[in-house]
């Protein structure tokens, strides 16, 4: 599968299971996923600036 396509699924496939937009996944760093040791985070952090009109970071 070329590289292109794996990204589009990594993009859809954490629309689906979180809930949040395009944008809002488009926007997510490594180290709203990932924490320094490289485990993955029992929960996003998507920040209030990258949300449609929320009041404060998601998580």
């Amino acid at each position: 599968m070329p590289a292109v396509f794996a990204n589009r699924r990594t993009l859809f496939g954490v629309c689906l299971f979180s809930a949040a937009r395009i944008r809002e996944t488009y926007t997510l760093l490594t180290e709203d996923i990932y924490t320094p040791k490289g485990i993955v985070r029992p929960k996003l952090i998507i920040r209030k600036g990258n949300t449609k009109g929320k009041p404060a970071t998601r998580s």
